[in-house]
């Protein structure tokens, strides 16, 4: 068998033979980098001293011989490259690595949940990518297959894709209700006929037949929308002190370097943001030096919310954020953004899409421009404890009007807004907290423990009687059967 062989017998999978090198590159521009901060002039008189000496070509060679470095670096790697390997099971996918000390990692079909390719800036340039398989656990439950060619990942992450969904039936079992007229009664009592989610009427469809749900973003919206924020207002400001006062730029510096970082990161989950749905599945594309595509089935996200930071009003932009199942949050994981800047109209779509509201119970209940109909209100004595949301902060049960509701929906927000809607069975915990002065007021809050993610939701402020109310109908919510060790991601709810 050739040393460079893909696949042994025993079906093992190589990686590809540069990805060691790869995994060192951050190493390696570390150190020319210092080595140029700290001894450039040396090696700059170095070079002067023999090429007035001996001619340019002793230079030429010495710098010809840095590809050579590279080379041997690489073959002594090839080693470790050797001892790395991936391979699928009938019920997981297993990856080794190491040489002295032989490190073996799996994922069990039954509890991944997600399988995302990942392209890294230096594995791009050299066409390769990453398959990062997540699983259920702590945060350390992430197997990553660095590095292989794109088609070659990309066919990987299918093939675990469906063993996955021939398992556990996890992905691609979100089933969208069929048209047809339905009663809406909200817990004050008020009846409307709405119409069920039907498909998203303005979708295309694109090339693997999922629907289009939004577009490619401009990137000059990327950049905008990172601009409009009050902390990139403030590196604007720290830097325009900098212009004016020149000997403050030492001080700065510090400053820069956190916001250099922050400013990528905004602009990395947005650049060239796209997202399709497909079989139950919402599909993400995005990144600008790390491109990376995500997968999110449907019954995975428990909780969306529709936010417009305040400075974003001006251009009428919105975001949608999501809890989703399984989700850790670190920067490693995936993004649980799944419209980082849109119009209103591209945030209600995908509000409708991933949220459990249909288009005409949002138009109804769930506006993202503030309450409409909200059944539990900050009453007017809660002005000490909430001087600026009191009239915008809102909870709204969206049911029959004589069982457990099957949304709920929180508005809140005056300069910043936002929606959020969750089915309540995917509320983990509740809980009806009452501070010292809220207790002079006779006001409570009713809390909504969530699975880790972005989105909060609270019944803010409320009468103590009308919190007491709300806390007795949620408790009556039907709690999802844990069926399997696959399903049972975070605490189980009570």
């Amino acid at each position: 068998m050739s040393v460079f062989a893909r696949e042994s017998a025993d079906g093992w999978r190589r990686v590809h033979p540069a990805t060691n090198l790869l995994e060192l590159w951050a190493v390696l521009v570390a150190a020319v980098v210092a080595f140029a901060f700290n001894a450039f002039s040396r090696v700059r008189d170095a070079a002067t001293f023999l090429s007035g000496h001996l001619g340019w070509l002793p230079v030429a060679i010495a710098v010809a011989g840095i590809p050579l470095i590279i080379v041997l670096l690489w073959a002594a790697t090839l080693p470790w490259w050797r001892a790395k390997g991936f391979r699928l099971t009938d019920d997981q996918v297993v990856l080794r690595h190491g040489l002295v000390t032989r490190t073996t990692r799996s994922a069990h079909f039954e509890r991944v949940q997600a399988v995302d390719i990942v392209e890294p800036l230096i594995a791009r340039i050299f066409g390769l990518a990453a398959v990062r398989v997540e699983t259920a656990g702590g945060s350390d439950s992430v197997v990553a297959i660095e590095f292989l060619r794109r088609g070659e990942a990309a066919r990987l992450r299918e093939e675990i894709l469906g063993t996955v969904r021939s398992t556990t039936g996890a992905y691609g079992t979100h089933e969208t209700p069929a048209p047809g007229p339905s009663q809406n009664v909200s817990a004050s009592g008020a009846d409307e006929t709405t119409t069920a989610a039907a498909p998203i009427p303005d979708a295309e469809v694109n090339a693997d037949g999922g629907h289009l749900l939004v577009p490619t973003i401009p990137i000059t919206r990327s950049i905008a929308a990172a601009a409009l924020d009050w902390s990139a207002l403030a590196v604007i400001i720290v830097a325009l002190i900098a212009v004016v006062f020149p000997p403050a730029v030492t001080g700065l510096i510090p400053f820069f370097i956190g916001a250099v970082p922050w400013l990528y990161g905004v602009l990395n989950k947005s650049w060239k943001f796209t997202a399709t749905l497909d079989s139950g599945e919402l599909n993400l594309q995005y990144g600008l030096a790390e491109r990376r595509r995500q997968t999110i089935p449907l019954d995975r996200i428990h909780a969306v919310q529709v936010h417009q930071p305040a400075l974003w009003r001006l251009t009428g932009w919105w975001k949608v954020l999501v809890d989703v199942a399984g989700y850790r949050e670190d920067k490693t994981s995936g993004t649980t953004v799944v419209l980082p800047v849109g119009t209103l109209e591209d945030a209600v779509r995908v509000f409708e899409a991933v949220g459990p509201l249909s288009s005409d119970e949002i138009a109804g209940y769930a506006r993202p421009e503030g309450r409409t109909r909200a059944d539990f209100t900050s009453p007017e004595n809660a002005l000490l404890v909430s001087p600026f949301d009191l009239r915008r902060q809102g909870l709204t049960l969206v049911g029959d009007g004589h069982s457990v509701p099957h949304a709920v929906v929180t508005h809140a927000g005056r300069l910043g807004r936002r929606v959020s809607a969750i089915d309540p069975a995917h509320i983990q915990e509740i809980s009806l907290s009452r501070g010292p002065i809220q207790q002079g007021l006779g006001i409570a809050t009713v809390r909504m423990d969530l699975v880790p993610g972005p989105v909060a939701m609270a019944g803010e402020d409320l009468n103590v009687g009308d919190a007491d109310r709300l806390l007795a109908i949620l408790r009556q919510r039907r709690l999802p059967e844990l069926a399997s060790a696959h399903s049972a991601v975070g605490r189980l709810p009570k």
